[in-house]
């Protein structure tokens, strides 16, 4: 730039404005984007999320008891299994 020449501000102004549009609007589909995904995933898929969310958590295991019967030395019982269904 020779000596004594300006910058054209007004062609820089318009430029800066016209890549800021071009950004917000960018920004603005990748928000939309973002809540749309959000409303599918909690509204339209709920049900089958909560589905699989119940299968993942909800599991009946029989689980056998770790003992026998319990004698002494002159093989006496001492304890015998019962079924009990009071945890108390």
């Amino acid at each position: 730039m020779p000596w004594g020449e300006f910058k054209d501000t007004a062609a820089e102004r318009r430029l800066f404005q016209r890549r800021s549009l071009v950004m917000l609007v960018l920004v603005m589909l990748a928000i939309g984007g973002l809540i749309a995904r959000m409303y599918q995933l909690q509204v339209v898929e709920h049900e089958i999320y909560t589905t699989l969310s119940d299968k993942n958590r909800v599991q009946v295991q029989s689980v056998p008891p770790p003992r026998g019967l319990v004698y002494d030395r002159n093989n006496t019982l001492l304890a015998e299994n019962r079924p009990v269904f009071s945890v108390t």
